[in-house]
């Protein structure tokens, strides 16, 4: 349970340093950098779904 919030909190840290690369340094935010929040966030969503759709979904398995 824990390393899984863990590894939720590191994954998204790197959206968080995208965007404070952005807003404080003034980086420039391209396409890629969209689509790499993108990928992220449905990673974090699709490694944490909850019981109830686990259990819906036949090929899903928890390790």
């Amino acid at each position: 349970m824990y390393q899984a919030t863990v590894s939720i909190i590191i994954t998204s840290s790197l959206i968080v340093s995208t965007l404070c690369g952005v807003l404080v340094f003034g980086d420039e935010f391209d396409f890629e950098d969209v689509i790499g929040i993108i990928l992220i966030m449905t990673a974090i969503v699709i490694l944490d779904l909850p019981d109830f759709i686990k259990q819906k979904i036949p090929w899903y398995q928890e390790y």
